[in-house]
């Protein structure tokens, strides 16, 4: 039977997939974490790369080939372009920038900028299941005492 999305609000807990297991990732595309290639070398960060390698792993991973999920995963790229461009130029800029002829210092706008791109990176990839995180979702081990049996409800036992 299917829990109703109110009692994965209490436990904490999320269904990945069907089987209310998590997502396994396949014997074939299990391997070590290679270094990112554009990270040394951000120039060569490819959004249109970027995208298939990741809509790859998620059709293999979850079997998800919809057409909706490429908005989604088109603004990851688009945020993950945007945190490699704010990258390139900290690397070039100054981390703290001078306002009132030196008188006034300010952090870099691209420190911030870079940081609200990797949260939302990380919220994108979560949503999309591309973190481990998010793939190990379904793994929560159940505590039960009298209090969360009455927070549940008649109905949940």
């Amino acid at each position: 039977m299917k829990k109703p999305a109110e009692l994965h609000s209490i436990e904490g807990t999320r269904i990945v997939r069907k089987s209310g297991k998590p997502a396994a990732i396949p014997a074939e595309l299990k391997n070590r974490m290679p270094f990112a290639e554009w990270h040394d070398h951000p120039e060569q960060f490819d959004k249109k790369q970027f995208v298939k390698e990741a809509s790859d792993f998620l059709f293999d991973v979850y079997g998800i080939g919809d057409n909706q999920n490429r908005h989604t995963l088109g603004m990851l790229a688009d945020t993950m372009e945007m945190y490699v461009n704010c990258n390139m130029q900290l690397t070039n800029d100054k981390l703290m920038i001078w306002h009132n002829d030196g008188k006034t210092a300010a952090i870099n706008p691209l420190v911030n900028i870079r940081a609200k791109a990797l949260e939302q990176c990380i919220r994108l990839m979560g949503e999309l299941g591309l973190t481990p995180k998010a793939r190990l979702a379904g793994q929560k081990t159940e505590k039960t005492n009298n209090i969360d049996s009455l927070l549940k409800g008649p109905k949940a036992a």
